[in-house]
């Protein structure tokens, strides 16, 4: 029994907002950043007056602030917890309890100035963000011989976990995760960040045609870039079949400490 199906139940107590005194620490995904800022604006208008601090550093960082440092009230992740991070926890004295908030999909999506990828298979969508090909008319003879700019979350990023595994690793029957990885990670022009932000501005502003890896919870994407026919049919429309995956892909983990 993975550790979902354990945790899908979990239900946390009510909690009178108001009877709620220090601060809340919450730190990880930035899929889940906006939710969680939305949830602590309504939690201090219901009646909290202490501090809330919430930092956008990735599902892998939140994991480890929360189950290493100890110093996080909350992980904010786009993945489900880990065994390995499981451990981790229960070595400091913490029990995490995994709760789901949220469904997201994953939109691959490219500039506006790129107006020839308008549908695409997963296996070229595999070859676009790997290490073999450089331009676009490696991928499609009839595409421009123009380079490819690559922009993915961070190796923090549950979201670029999971696309590694649905994209690269699975399709290519590759056994381990990590080595799946390392065909992202050796691809030309690639550009990773943890802020969602960055990798927005990296696309909008590109001279040339590019391609980004993002998720749908950050609205401003939706401004400035265009995901294609094929690509919303498989990654959006479909996305627990082809680009989501059992687990939540959104959820928090808060601790049962000992005190």
């Amino acid at each position: 029994m993975t550790p979902d199906e354990k945790m899908t139940g979990s239900i946390l107590p009510d909690v009178d907002p108001a009877a709620v005194s220090g601060t809340i620490y919450a730190a990880g995904s930035s899929t889940v950043y906006p939710l969680t800022e939305a949830i602590a604006e309504n939690f201090k208008a219901d009646g909290f007056t202490g501090e809330i601090k919430i930092d956008s550093i990735g599902s892998g960082a939140g994991f480890e602030r929360f189950c290493k440092s100890g110093e996080t009230d909350i992980a904010n992740a786009s993945r489900a917890i880990k065994s390995s991070e499981v451990e981790s926890c229960k070595a400091i004295g913490r029990t995490p309890i995994e709760f789901r908030v949220g469904i997201d999909a994953l939109a691959v999506v490219v500039s506006n100035k790129n107006t020839f990828v308008t549908n695409v298979t997963i296996e070229e969508l595999g070859m676009i963000f790997g290490d073999k090909a450089k331009k676009w008319s490696d991928i499609r003879p009839d595409w421009p011989n123009e380079d490819i700019l690559r922009f993915t979350p961070g190796t923090d990023s549950g979201t670029f976990d999971f696309f590694v595994e649905e994209v690269i690793q699975k399709p290519n029957k590759i056994e381990k995760l990590d080595d799946a990885k390392k065909i992202v990670l050796a691809a030309s022009n690639l550009q990773l960040s943890e802020d969602d932000n960055v990798l927005v501005q990296g696309v909008e502003g590109t001279p040339t045609p590019s391609a980004t890896l993002a998720s749908l919870i950050t609205r401003t994407k939706q401004k400035i870039s265009k995901p294609s026919p094929s690509m919303e049919s498989h990654l959006m429309n479909k996305p627990r079949k082809v680009a989501n995956t059992p687990s939540p892909a959104l959820c928090s983990s808060t601790p049962t400490r000992k005190s």
